[in-house]
């Protein structure tokens, strides 16, 4: 019984790690979106593999020196990254990323539409495209 409980943690953790890698190496890595100079830095949440951290600036490639982070919790569903709107912390709208052509695409509900868990595609909504940036990471 103890070796079957073993073996079934190992798998769990095993199909985990290649999950988190799988997503990793498609959403992974630092993203410029040219219109709106800002940065956005993805990988794998250090506390929880099913998520992401998305660090988000502007301005300079080395988030290490740059102002005005903002950092985004997000999970993976059906190929895309989505955030979860929130109304109590941070006010915050939801917004879903995904992969096409290379291409990252970044749409958001309006700013204040801060309860919708889904893409209402309103004329208040945004999409914004990035492209792999050849900035070096500097994670800290």
């Amino acid at each position: 019984m103890m070796q079957r409980l073993s073996l079934l943690l190992s798998i769990i953790l095993l199909s985990g790690s290649s999950f988190a890698q799988s997503m990793l190496k498609q959403f992974g890595g630092i993203w410029y979106c040219t219109t709106e100079k800002r940065y956005l830095e993805i990988f794998i949440d250090a506390t929880d593999s099913s998520r992401v951290t998305i660090n988000d600036w502007s301005g300079i490639p080395q988030r290490k020196v740059a102002t005005n982070i903002d950092a985004y919790s997000a999970f993976y569903r059906d190929q895309q990254l989505i955030v979860p709107a929130d109304n109590k912390e941070h006010r915050a709208p939801y917004c879903a990323l995904s992969i096409r052509d290379g291409r990252l695409y970044y749409s958001c509900n309006g700013a204040l539409n801060n309860t919708d868990q889904f893409l209402t595609g309103d004329q208040y909504s945004t999409t914004l495209i990035f492209t792999r940036s050849k900035a070096k990471k500097q994670r800290n």
